[in-house]
């Protein structure tokens, strides 16, 4: 979903009028008024670096194109599909989808 700055900062800023005026109201000078801003400001900027850099991670199936994930969007190879159609749900039953022979009889024993 990403971080909107501008929308992000109106609502910081709004909010701080408010708190200014409340902190004013209970006494705060202006030191303890621009220490108190400047620790929700770098709280700020740590969420937007943060939120910019991170996303979610993919659902197990998506319904539509708009759910799935940017990164598989922009890197095809790192999705893969499995048909469990051809599996046995025995708890070996995988082996059966193996092409190799000698490794079905290896791992089969």
């Amino acid at each position: 979903m990403g971080f909107h700055y501008g929308y992000e900062k109106r609502k910081f800023d709004t909010e701080w009028t408010r708190l200014e005026q409340e902190y004013r109201a209970a006494g705060m000078d202006d030191r303890q008024i621009a220490a108190m801003k400047e620790y929700d400001w770098t709280w700020f900027c740590s969420q937007r670096a943060y939120l910019n850099r991170v996303q979610a991670l993919p659902g197990e199936q998506c319904e539509d194109e708009s759910e799935q994930s940017c990164l598989f969007r922009k890197f095809e190879s790192l999705s893969c599909t499995w048909d469990t159609g051809d599996v046995d749900s025995r708890r070996f039953g995988w082996l059966s989808s193996l092409e190799d022979e000698l490794l079905y009889r290896r791992l089969s024993t």
